[in-house]
């Protein structure tokens, strides 16, 4: 092809594995000739070559420049530092207008990030000796060749003493925060400490705890203690109950809030300030309190012995006056620090006394600490007691609820069978309407009282017999003058009878009643 086109990506075969595959009896040159030939013709490969042809990338050609090789003089990772962490901050920010910046202290451009970055890459003595003597020396050329952190370097350290200038700036840009905090972490400490010593429920929780703990002890050698270790009271929670289902910590609970209303209402109160206390480290503390103390007296020495008197600032360089504002109100909130400092430590110490400890061996984290795993852990058996209650009391209500409902279906079944027994009741009488009603216990009482009067007249019929029987034998008695025989009292004998049968009638009726089938 005329012109470079996109490659097609096969894998060819070597020439001496063809003698026997299509590609070498398929075709014959002749034959490839005469379709190449015929490709060429048609413009086959013409069109090949605009269809598949490579893009080439025009690339401007620019004249060979010349370009000097960078002189650098600071150390190379001191000058990638300033590159990143400072001029990269301050990209639209020339040399001269960040060196004015600095001397004018601009409080919303000199941050305590960019002051501090800059302050760690400033070059070493050495290093400014040798930038100061190559400015002092080299020529134009070679100055425009300086490496750009170089060429800032440069321009900074024409201010007078920067070094020190960027260290009390940085000072006094930190200072209100520091101080601030440092005051509050004091304050902390001391609260505590007199909060711990006047608290009154507390006292009377660790004698109650003394006397519960020798009272346990009081089989061993450890019982009769006139006092303990403070960290004693987070050993409460380690001693289990029999039945391990509670700890001395929730007994204790449970009986200052039934028998010591004061103590339960008053001891997390007076707990409360330990929490902000057992975090201030006294090293930490000391520390900021010592860097504060020798930066302020370092800014007071520059300020005496390099801008007082008959020192004359340049135009723009508001240094010297924003410092010496600012030590006047320095000195004096540092004088407050240093009394809440002395009264911190006096109470801390007379607290650490007060609970039988060492204020030299035990540290406010530590003293602290162990109060605020008392509370944590008070607070945690006060709620394992709630929830405990609230369960109690729901085992009650569903035990209340099963018994109401078992009366409930108690009584239901006694509806039931009363209702049932009526309803047995109800359908024997209308059973029995129901037969009056259709003449069925006309026709039994009816029959029976046809058999009835049967019975009747053969009785009397046969008494009549008797009674004439009897007359008979009275009359011939009385003629052969015998005494005649004593009558039988008949109308009893005939009540008594008729008694009887009136009872057998009725029993006969009953029965009928009853089962009106067997009549």
């Amino acid at each position: 092809p005329a012109v470079k086109t996109r490659q097609l990506q096969w894998q060819k075969l070597n020439a001496g594995k063809i003698g026997s595959t299509v590609w070498k009896l398929g075709t014959s040159n002749e034959k490839e000739e005469e379709l190449e030939a015929l490709l060429d013709k048609e413009g086959i490969f013409d069109r090949m070559e605009q269809v598949f042809a490579q893009k080439v990338v025009q690339s401007k050609r620019a004249l060979p420049k010349e370009r000097r090789q960078e002189i650098n003089i600071i150390d190379s990772r001191k000058a990638y530092n300033i590159s990143i962490a400072v001029l990269a901050k301050c990209k639209h920010v020339t040399f001269d207008e960040f060196k004015k910046k600095i001397l004018a202290v601009d409080e919303k451009f000199c941050t305590e990030i960019l002051l501090r970055n800059l302050l760690v890459n400033l070059p070493s003595h050495d290093e400014m000796g040798k930038l100061s003597v190559f400015i002092k020396t080299a020529s134009e050329e070679d100055l425009a060749s300086l490496a750009k952190p170089d060429a800032f370097c440069a321009e900074i350290l024409s201010i007078d003493r920067v070094r020190e200038r960027i260290t009390n700036m940085l000072f006094v840009n930190t200072f209100n925060e520091r101080i601030t905090q440092l005051s509050k972490n004091m304050s902390n400490v001391m609260n505590a400490s007199t909060q711990l010593k006047d608290s009154q429920s507390i006292r009377d929780l660790l004698n109650i705890i003394l006397l519960v703990g020798n009272f346990l002890n009081g089989t061993n050698f450890q019982g009769g203690a006139f006092g303990v270790r403070i960290s004693s009271i987070n050993k409460l929670v380690d001693t289990r109950a029999s039945s391990n289902d509670t700890t001395l910590l929730h007994f204790l609970c449970t009986l200052i809030e039934e028998k010591f209303p004061s103590i339960n209402d008053h001891l997390l109160e007076d707990l409360e300030l330990c929490g902000e206390a057992c975090r201030v480290t006294i090293q930490d503390l000391i520390k900021d309190y010592n860097e504060l103390r020798v930066g302020l007296q370092t800014l007071i020495h520059e300020l005496d012995c390099h801008y007082s008197g008959d020192y004359v600032a340049e135009q723009g360089d508001n240094f010297a006056a924003v410092m010496y504002n600012f030590r006047d109100r320095a000195i004096e909130r540092f004088d407050q620090l240093e009394v809440r400092y002395t009264s911190m430590d006096v109470a801390y110490k007379d607290v650490v006394s007060y609970f039988g400890e060492d204020a030299s061996e035990m540290k406010p984290d530590e003293f602290f600490g162990i109060f605020q795993t008392f509370t944590s852990s008070w607070t945690k058996a006060k709620s394992d007691l709630v929830l405990l209650k609230r369960k109690e009391e729901q085992a009650e209500k569903t035990k209340q609820f099963q018994e109401q409902r078992k009366a409930r279906l108690n009584k239901r079944l006694d509806m039931s069978e009363t209702n049932s027994e009526n309803q047995d009741d109800k359908d024997i009488m209308d059973n029995l309407l129901e037969k009056l009603r259709s003449g069925e216990m006309t026709t039994g009482s009816q029959q029976r009282k046809n058999r009835m009067s049967t019975r009747e007249r053969r009785r009397t019929r046969a008494e009549s017999m008797v009674v004439k029987a009897e007359d008979l034998l009275r009359h011939i008695q009385s003629e052969e003058e015998v005494p005649p025989l004593p009558r039988p009292a008949r109308s009893a004998s005939r009540r008594f009878t008729s008694s009887d049968r009136m009872k057998k009638l009725a029993s006969l009726a009953d029965r009928t009643e009853t089962n009106p089938m067997q009549t």
